[in-house]
């Protein structure tokens, strides 16, 4: 009777503050890993992991494409589809060794699996760049939410931002150094913080990173991402000391 009472209590006090994680599907299988084929292969990795997150015709269309592995499927699947020439790049392909892949190229790649899957919503990206810190976490929390209840694993642009005073030029501006992007698994909103569950294809692991939104001064990004598990930017973290992470973008239904 008296944990019972107990737990009413917390329920009341804390119930409206912290709500229940929403997760995409299957999220028990293990991610694809761009290594078997790349270390900058995360675009058409992050793409396969969109498939294998999302229900439904999505995760069907990652079946025509399957081969004895993961590595052969993420191979195929690259040799299938990534020659198309970019729309935004022109001489780029939508990714290679060379061209890497964008933001904008990236939703064309995931959305040239949907060919076939008729009245198919489409992914599309929205900027979370030069908006209030505030505004641009309800907005990533609403599209993440919104994809995941329709079936369909979002992807998050992580930005690692340098400090200019690190090229010993324009102290105090923030540039926008390399990019990764991860494929979201879970969502929860604690407070004003996103705890957000990730399959991360390099190394093909998931984990947890948490992100708060804060008042944005000039350049700095607004949305701060904090995670001991980023092995993408180790090289980078060593050769850097003034960084940040954030998140710049987010691709969902």
């Amino acid at each position: 009777m008296v944990r019972t009472l107990i737990k009413l209590v917390i329920l009341f006090l804390f119930g409206s503050v912290q709500a229940e994680w929403l997760y995409a599907q299957q999220i028990e299988k293990k991610p694809f890993d761009q290594l078997a084929v790349s270390e900058v292969a995360c675009g058409p990795s992050a793409a396969l992991n969109v498939l294998r997150y999302s229900k439904g015709k999505w995760n069907k269309a990652l079946s025509k494409y399957n081969q004895e592995t993961d590595a052969q499927t993420l191979r195929y699947s690259i040799y299938k589809k990534a020659s198309v020439s970019s729309r935004t790049r022109p001489g780029a392909q939508l990714w290679s060794e060379k061209d890497m892949m964008n933001a904008e190229d990236y939703v064309d790649y995931l959305n040239s699996f949907k060919r076939g899957m008729f009245w198919q919503e489409k992914y599309k990206r929205k900027d979370l760049r030069k908006r209030d810190g505030g505004e641009a976490s309800s907005l990533l929390y609403d599209s993440i939410t919104r994809s995941l209840e329709r079936g369909g694993a979002p992807t998050l642009e992580l930005v690692m931002y340098v400090n200019a005073s690190e090229f010993n030029i324009d102290g105090g501006k923030w540039v926008p150094f390399s990019g990764h992007f991860l494929v979201v698994l879970g969502v929860n909103k604690v407070g004003d913080r996103l705890d957000i569950k990730v399959a991360d294809s390099y190394g093909g692991r998931q984990y947890e990173i948490q992100v708060q939104g804060k008042t944005s001064v000039g350049d700095a990004p607004a949305l701060l991402v904090k995670s001991k598990r980023f092995t993408f930017f180790k090289k980078l973290q060593r050769e850097f000391k003034d960084y940040q992470f954030s998140i710049s973008g987010v691709v969902g239904m």
